[in-house]
């Protein structure tokens, strides 16, 4: 089975942000991006949170192709239609600081 193209794979997560991202005043959203080593994949959760309120996540991907390029490439293309911060949890310290210095704030 062929890997789909970066911008393909991120465009199917804009269109389930879309149905999330409803633009409200005075609150923080952001994308966390969880590597999930037994499967060896990737997890994409969008996350809101308002003033004086609980956190909501929702799942909106899973990258099954565990390449660091490959994952760099996808969340590189989220940012040009959503501008949204990005946290990384469970990564090397090597991989956290190349995503750090490669991935456009």
């Amino acid at each position: 089975m062929s890997k789909d193209q970066p911008q393909l794979v991120a465009k199917r997560i804009c269109d389930r942000l879309a149905t999330y991202f409803k633009q409200k005043s005075r609150t923080r959203y952001w994308i966390a991006v969880v590597y999930y080593s037994p499967d060896d994949c990737y997890n994409l959760f969008f996350n809101a949170r308002r003033p004086r309120s609980w956190q909501r996540s929702w799942p909106i991907g899973i990258i099954k192709e565990a390449d660091l390029d490959y994952l760099i490439a996808v969340l590189n293309a989220i940012h040009e239609r959503y501008h949204f911060s990005y946290e990384y949890r469970q990564f090397q310290p090597l991989e956290l600081s190349r995503l750090r210095r490669e991935v456009k704030p």
